[in-house]
């Protein structure tokens, strides 16, 4: 960053307003450390698929023939471009340097094609996609930019979007988060959630019991409309992590209007007193008074205490 900023005119974040020329910029020199690390693996990888006998993948998986046949073509020209500037200079230097040349074209193209590949590979092996075509890696960089856009706007001007969500488990690598500068970013604000169905998509299964039991079946019925989102096995994804809770928790993405549908029914189910906690209200701030106590009555004796002096 401070070895862009000098370059970029102005900062990226302009008062919550992220500035895409900008931000495309830093993210072209962050996407170094995509390349830095998978050179320190490079090797690594050229020393197993020895071993197996097979390339790590077909370096054509996931994109179409003509897309790759575009790019060798693309690669040839350069090239050919490089060798005939070569053939201009000193001639007792011509034949040495061609080969050097073209040592390091094939080795940078050679490099490339498997960083292509390796990229390809973490799109199908996390986000299960058949095909890693120019679209999806538009998409991923549009959902990751959207995403960038709604943490700004939430702490600069407030919620912008009530129903927007980042949509997948993993990022996208840095270096193909391209293309941006002319994005159209445009989030609906939709409204919030009420307290029962903000808990009913976020909670498992098992802490049913937070719940009114109106919709507790929801989350554990058989016949419930929404059952899938409550699984009682999961996969889990340490994803480089040491630690169990660290690990990316693979269960899907609750579809909001499924959720209100099957609640709908539930909702004339409701106590008085349930009713009165599932709304929207002001917020409330407690201040401390020394000169007040009093004993305040835990309102769920089976679970806390009472404060005995209560200076609030």
């Amino acid at each position: 960053y401070m070895t862009t900023l000098p370059e970029l005119g102005g900062y990226i974040n302009e008062s919550g307003h992220l500035n895409l020329p900008r931000f495309e910029k830093y993210l072209i020199k962050l996407s170094d450390f995509d390349r830095e690390h998978f050179s320190e693996i490079f090797v690594d990888l050229k020393w197993f698929e020895s071993k197996v006998g097979n390339k790590y993948l077909n370096e054509a998986a996931g994109i179409a023939a003509e897309e790759s046949k575009k790019q060798q073509n693309l690669k040839a020209q350069e090239n050919v471009i490089c060798l005939d500037a070569l053939e201009k200079t000193d001639s007792g230097n011509v034949e040495t340097s061609k080969t050097a040349l073209e040592d390091e074209l094939e080795d940078d193209g050679l490099f490339e094609a498997e960083f292509r590949q390796y990229k390809r590979t973490y799109y199908m092996t996390k986000l299960g996609v058949e095909v890693v075509s120019n679209d999806f890696l538009a998409d991923q960089a549009k959902c990751y930019v959207q995403a960038i856009q709604w943490i700004l706007h939430y702490y600069y001007h407030g919620v912008q979007s009530w129903s927007w969500y980042y949509p997948f488990h993993y990022a996208p690598y840095l270096s193909d988060i391209c293309n941006i500068s002319e994005l159209k970013i445009h989030l609906d604000l939709g409204k919030p959630f009420m307290p029962f169905e903000q808990l009913l998509a976020v909670l498992p299964a098992a802490s049913k019991d937070l719940l009114p039991k109106c919709y507790q079946h929801l989350m554990i019925g058989d016949e419930s409309p929404i059952i899938e989102y409550y699984p009682t096995e999961f996969k889990t994804d340490l994803n480089g992590k040491q630690q169990e809770w660290e690990a990316v928790v693979l269960i899907p993405f609750i579809d909001e209007k499924l959720l209100l549908e099957a609640m709908a029914p539930c909702n004339k189910l409701l106590q008085a007193e349930e009713k009165q906690r599932n709304r929207h209200s002001e917020c409330l701030m407690y201040l401390y008074d020394r000169d007040t106590e009093f004993r305040y009555l835990s309102p769920w004796p089976e679970k806390f205490l009472s404060i005995e002096k209560c200076h609030t």
